[in-house]
């Protein structure tokens, strides 16, 4: 496939000035969306571009009001993320298309997901001193996995497997 180049159109960007960086996080499913951290003087923003369409994408940071640290494509759908804000451990589902986030979660250390209805994700919330505990919330359902000693890093994934689902 030819290389093709394409331009960010520059209302998505929200600072021009001096270096911007840009790493992808993921791709969405429909293969023309793609999740983009732009860091530039400290700071992050996350853009979904559409490299077919570029006036089809859109800033995340300015479309929703919810503060958050990282996002993520929700079952690879470039129109629903999940949006969590490090510092008050929140979860936030948005989708485009109503322009709104609600909060999923609350109390969560990190997180993964697996299809449109499975967060596995480690919570601060426990019964247990000095534990955290490891949780799946899928379909509004919420379960107690293990607990684990308190940590700075947790390593979360979901896997189907044989009929089987891992965590």
């Amino acid at each position: 496939t030819p290389i093709k180049i394409v331009t960010i159109l520059s209302n998505l960007l929200v600072s021009t000035a001096g270096a911007n960086s840009f790493s992808v996080i993921s791709w969405s499913t429909d293969n023309q969306h793609v999740l983009l951290k732009d860091e530039y003087a400290g700071n992050i923003n996350y853009i979904v571009f559409n490299y077919t369409n570029p006036t089809d994408s859109y800033n995340v940071n300015q479309t929703y009001s919810q503060s958050f640290s990282s996002c993520t494509f929700l079952n690879g759908a470039y129109d629903t993320l999940l949006l969590f804000d490090q510092t008050t451990g929140n979860l936030y589902k948005s989708v485009l298309s109503t322009k709104l986030a609600t909060r999923l979660l609350s109390n969560v250390s990190a997180y993964t997901s697996f299809g449109s209805n499975q967060i596995l994700y480690a919570s601060s919330v426990v019964t247990k001193p000095s534990m955290t505990t490891i949780r799946l919330n899928a379909s509004s359902n919420d379960y107690i996995l293990k607990y684990v000693p308190i940590s700075t890093n947790y390593i979360l994934d979901i896997s189907p497997y044989a009929g089987n689902t891992y965590y």
